[in-house]
């Protein structure tokens, strides 16, 4: 399938073709025979994987790829750790999306990520690489234990939205907040009265109930031993007092009633939310048994006996018809036991991850239960005559050994669901190979698949592989002296040389062995150094140029803050004085107004002191001499041409002094 066949089924088949899997097959995923590997997880449309050669997580958006996959496909983040962790075998992200368990064999890591910002909602705006803050969770009490136990946490899940829970290997339960790592927010011993002396009753995993059984508890937790043995530990967390309470019930029955819990040897656990629960109990011989959680019948009235018990419906185990040679990898991870993972789509199926591949289990009986409960017109006969249905998703050890995903292991899966995205199956190889698969509502079971053709078949017994295990473990080459020689005599000098020989051998394999694995730890953790201190160079350079924009654009507001300062004054002022002319009744005149009032008065008083010459040459000339002209003395003789014009220019200023004195007046009238 080319790329453009692979654009008209979607996202998902553009997935595949995807440049964030290019540089994932660049880097080597070492396969760990003592864990299973799930680097992969999905939330809210993100798509995380965990590099394990470079200890970072790639990221890409799938709405985005949804929206426009020509643009998004070739682009993706690089998610980097402050704190870099080691041995990530498990990725576990928080109900709320926000945090993200990075769970090792050193201990568990709370990523915490970034916000989504810009226009596509990426992490940290969009940039090629961002920087998260990890955090290990109480580093102190697991480097002490480190030294003590190889695996320190056996089993963790989240049991809100900001607590993990966690199963130690010294027989505990810790949980802690995302608020506070440092220290556990309780701590509760499993084996306080009776410690624990058998490696097979010891508590190896556990679920998280989807709705507590009484209404007090807030946290109902389902623990299960190595030999099959299911405790129910309920925690109520009080508000007004600490410690919590809590209450570890006795081994729950099963029914029908086994001695032996029906030679369990239990690997994981699972409990699906429907109506009745389901408990599924994975075992190390790929067996899967489907049982019933029923509140119990026989419970004692003090209530000292167990409240609820188990109804084993059947069993699923895989069919050894594919045999691995020791050298193939993978060949021991194909006889472990199988890993479980819920389907968020369906409350009545779930995913088995194995050696073999992925294989999706519907419960049909289960549906059958459920209707009854809501309809009691179905007969209870009708109601068990259901089974349980496999699907087989992906198969990497496939008896067609020419196909082409034999010989690699399924190293990551995640089950995206949402409207806009549908309802897709996510998994990622040990070579770094994309697949996704469409996923459907479940169908009858003629159009699922044939029946014969499945490698599961109902076998709820089985013999037990102990007697197998430790004929195993007894097994000893006969090339060892201290064994081979069984009479009791004692060894002579030739073997004593040999058996020094071959330990100082082992011994300095082992030291290389080791030395090489911390150069390797070395190199990965300068690596990671370096490309966290580029990443912080950039970051300082970015800051430093935001800073002087920041700076100039403060400089500018400041500028802009001083004028409008100033003319906010001089509205304030001219607030002030229109208060002070209302005040006094008086109108507001403008600058050029007020001007105009001042020439008005200055030429008021000008025609006053007019007036007042006019009236003092009127006396005067009143007290002259009848007869007399007083001009004719200083005038000189003119013509009469001359005479006219001084008649005119006389009568023209007459004139104008007359209409000066009429607008003063008029003036006079209006003020």
């Amino acid at each position: 399938m080319d790329l453009e066949e692979a654009q008209e089924k979607g996202w998902s088949g553009v997935l595949v073709y995807h440049e964030m899997f290019n540089e994932l097959r660049q880097h080597e995923i070492a396969v760990d025979e003592k864990n299973w590997l799930n680097l992969m997880c999905e939330m809210r449309g993100d798509l995380l994987i965990w590099c394990p050669d470079r200890q970072l997580l790639y990221t890409t958006n799938l709405k985005c790829l949804h929206s426009n996959p020509e643009r998004y496909r070739v682009t993706f983040q690089e998610l980097t750790c402050t704190n870099t962790p080691f041995g990530v075998h498990r990725l576990l992200p928080s109900p709320s999306d926000k945090h993200v368990a990075l769970i090792g064999d050193d201990g568990v890591n709370i990523l915490e990520l970034q916000r989504h910002r810009g226009p596509c909602g990426e992490f940290g705006g969009g940039y090629k690489t961002v920087n998260c803050k990890c955090t290990p969770i109480d580093q102190d009490y697991f480097v002490a234990r480190k030294q003590a136990d190889t695996k320190i946490v056996l089993h963790a899940e989240w049991i809100n939205e900001c607590q993990l829970a966690m199963l130690m290997s010294d027989e505990s339960i810790r949980a802690y907040s995302v608020f506070d790592l440092n220290y556990p927010m309780f701590t509760i011993p499993l084996e306080k009265d009776r410690p624990s002396l058998s490696l097979r009753d010891k508590f190896v995993t556990f679920g998280v109930l989807p709705a507590p059984l009484r209404e007090e508890d807030d946290v109902t937790l389902l623990l299960i031993k190595s030999n099959g043995d299911v405790h129910l530990l309920s925690i109520r967390q009080n508000k007004e007092f600490f410690p919590i309470v809590y209450k570890l019930s006795s081994a729950l029955p099963m029914l029908p009633a086994s001695d032996d819990n029906y030679e369990m040897s239990v690997h994981d656990v699972l409990v699906l939310s429907c109506t009745p629960p389901v408990v599924v109990i994975s075992t190390n011989d790929s067996t899967c048994y489907h049982c019933i959680l029923l509140p119990s019948e026989d419970q004692q009235q003090d209530g000292a006996g167990p409240e609820c018990q188990l109804l084993v419906y059947d069993g699923l185990q895989q069919e050894k018809g594919l045999e691995l040679e020791e050298q193939d990898e993978g060949a021991g991870l194909l006889h472990q036991g199988a890993e479980l993972l819920v389907d968020t789509s369906c409350n009545y199926q779930y995913y088995i991850i194995d050696g073999s591949g992925i294989q999706r289990i519907t419960l049909l009986w289960a549906m059958n239960v459920n209707r009854h409960l809501q309809n009691s017109n179905i007969s209870l006969k009708s109601v068990f005559e259901g089974s349980s249905e496999v699907q087989h998703l992906v198969v990497t050890h496939p008896l067609v050994q020419d196909s082409p995903m034999a010989g690699q292991l399924v190293c990551g899966i995640c089950c995206v669901s949402s409207r806009m995205l549908g309802h897709v199956l996510v998994a990622i190889t040990t070579e770094g190979e994309c697949i996704t698969l469409p996923l459907r509502q479940p169908h009858p079971p003629s159009e699922l698949h044939n029946n014969d053709m499945t490698p599961y078949s109902h076998a709820p017994s089985q013999p037990s592989l102990l007697e197998e295990q430790v004929k195993a473990e007894l097994s000893r080459s006969r090339g060892v002296p201290i064994i081979s020689n069984r009479d009791g005599a004692k060894l002579d000098l030739q073997q004593c040389y040999e058996m020094l020989c071959e330990s100082t051998k082992n011994l300095r394999d082992q030291h290389m062995v080791q030395q090489g694995k911390a150069k390797q730890l070395l190199t990965k953790r300068m690596e990671s150094l370096l490309r966290q201190r580029r990443k912080q160079e950039e970051d300082l350079q970015k800051f430093a140029q935001q800073s002087r924009a920041m700076s100039q654009a403060a400089h500018n507001i400041k500028d802009r803050v001083e004028v409008l300062q100033q003319k906010n004054e001089k509205f304030c002022n001219r607030l002030r004085a229109i208060l002070c002319h209302l005040e006094m009744a008086s109108p507001e005149l403008s600058e050029m107004e007020c001007n105009a009032r001042k020439e008005l008065k200055e030429m008021t008083n000008k025609l006053k002191r007019l007036q007042n010459e006019i009236k003092v040459c009127t006396v005067r000339l009143d007290k002259s001499t009848p007869g007399q002209d007083l001009f004719t003395l200083s005038i000189p003789s003119l013509a009469s041409h001359q005479l006219t014009t001084v008649h005119q220019l006389l009568g023209d200023e007459s004139s104008r002094l007359t209409n000066l004195v009429k607008n003063v007046k008029e003036l006079e009238k209006q003020l």
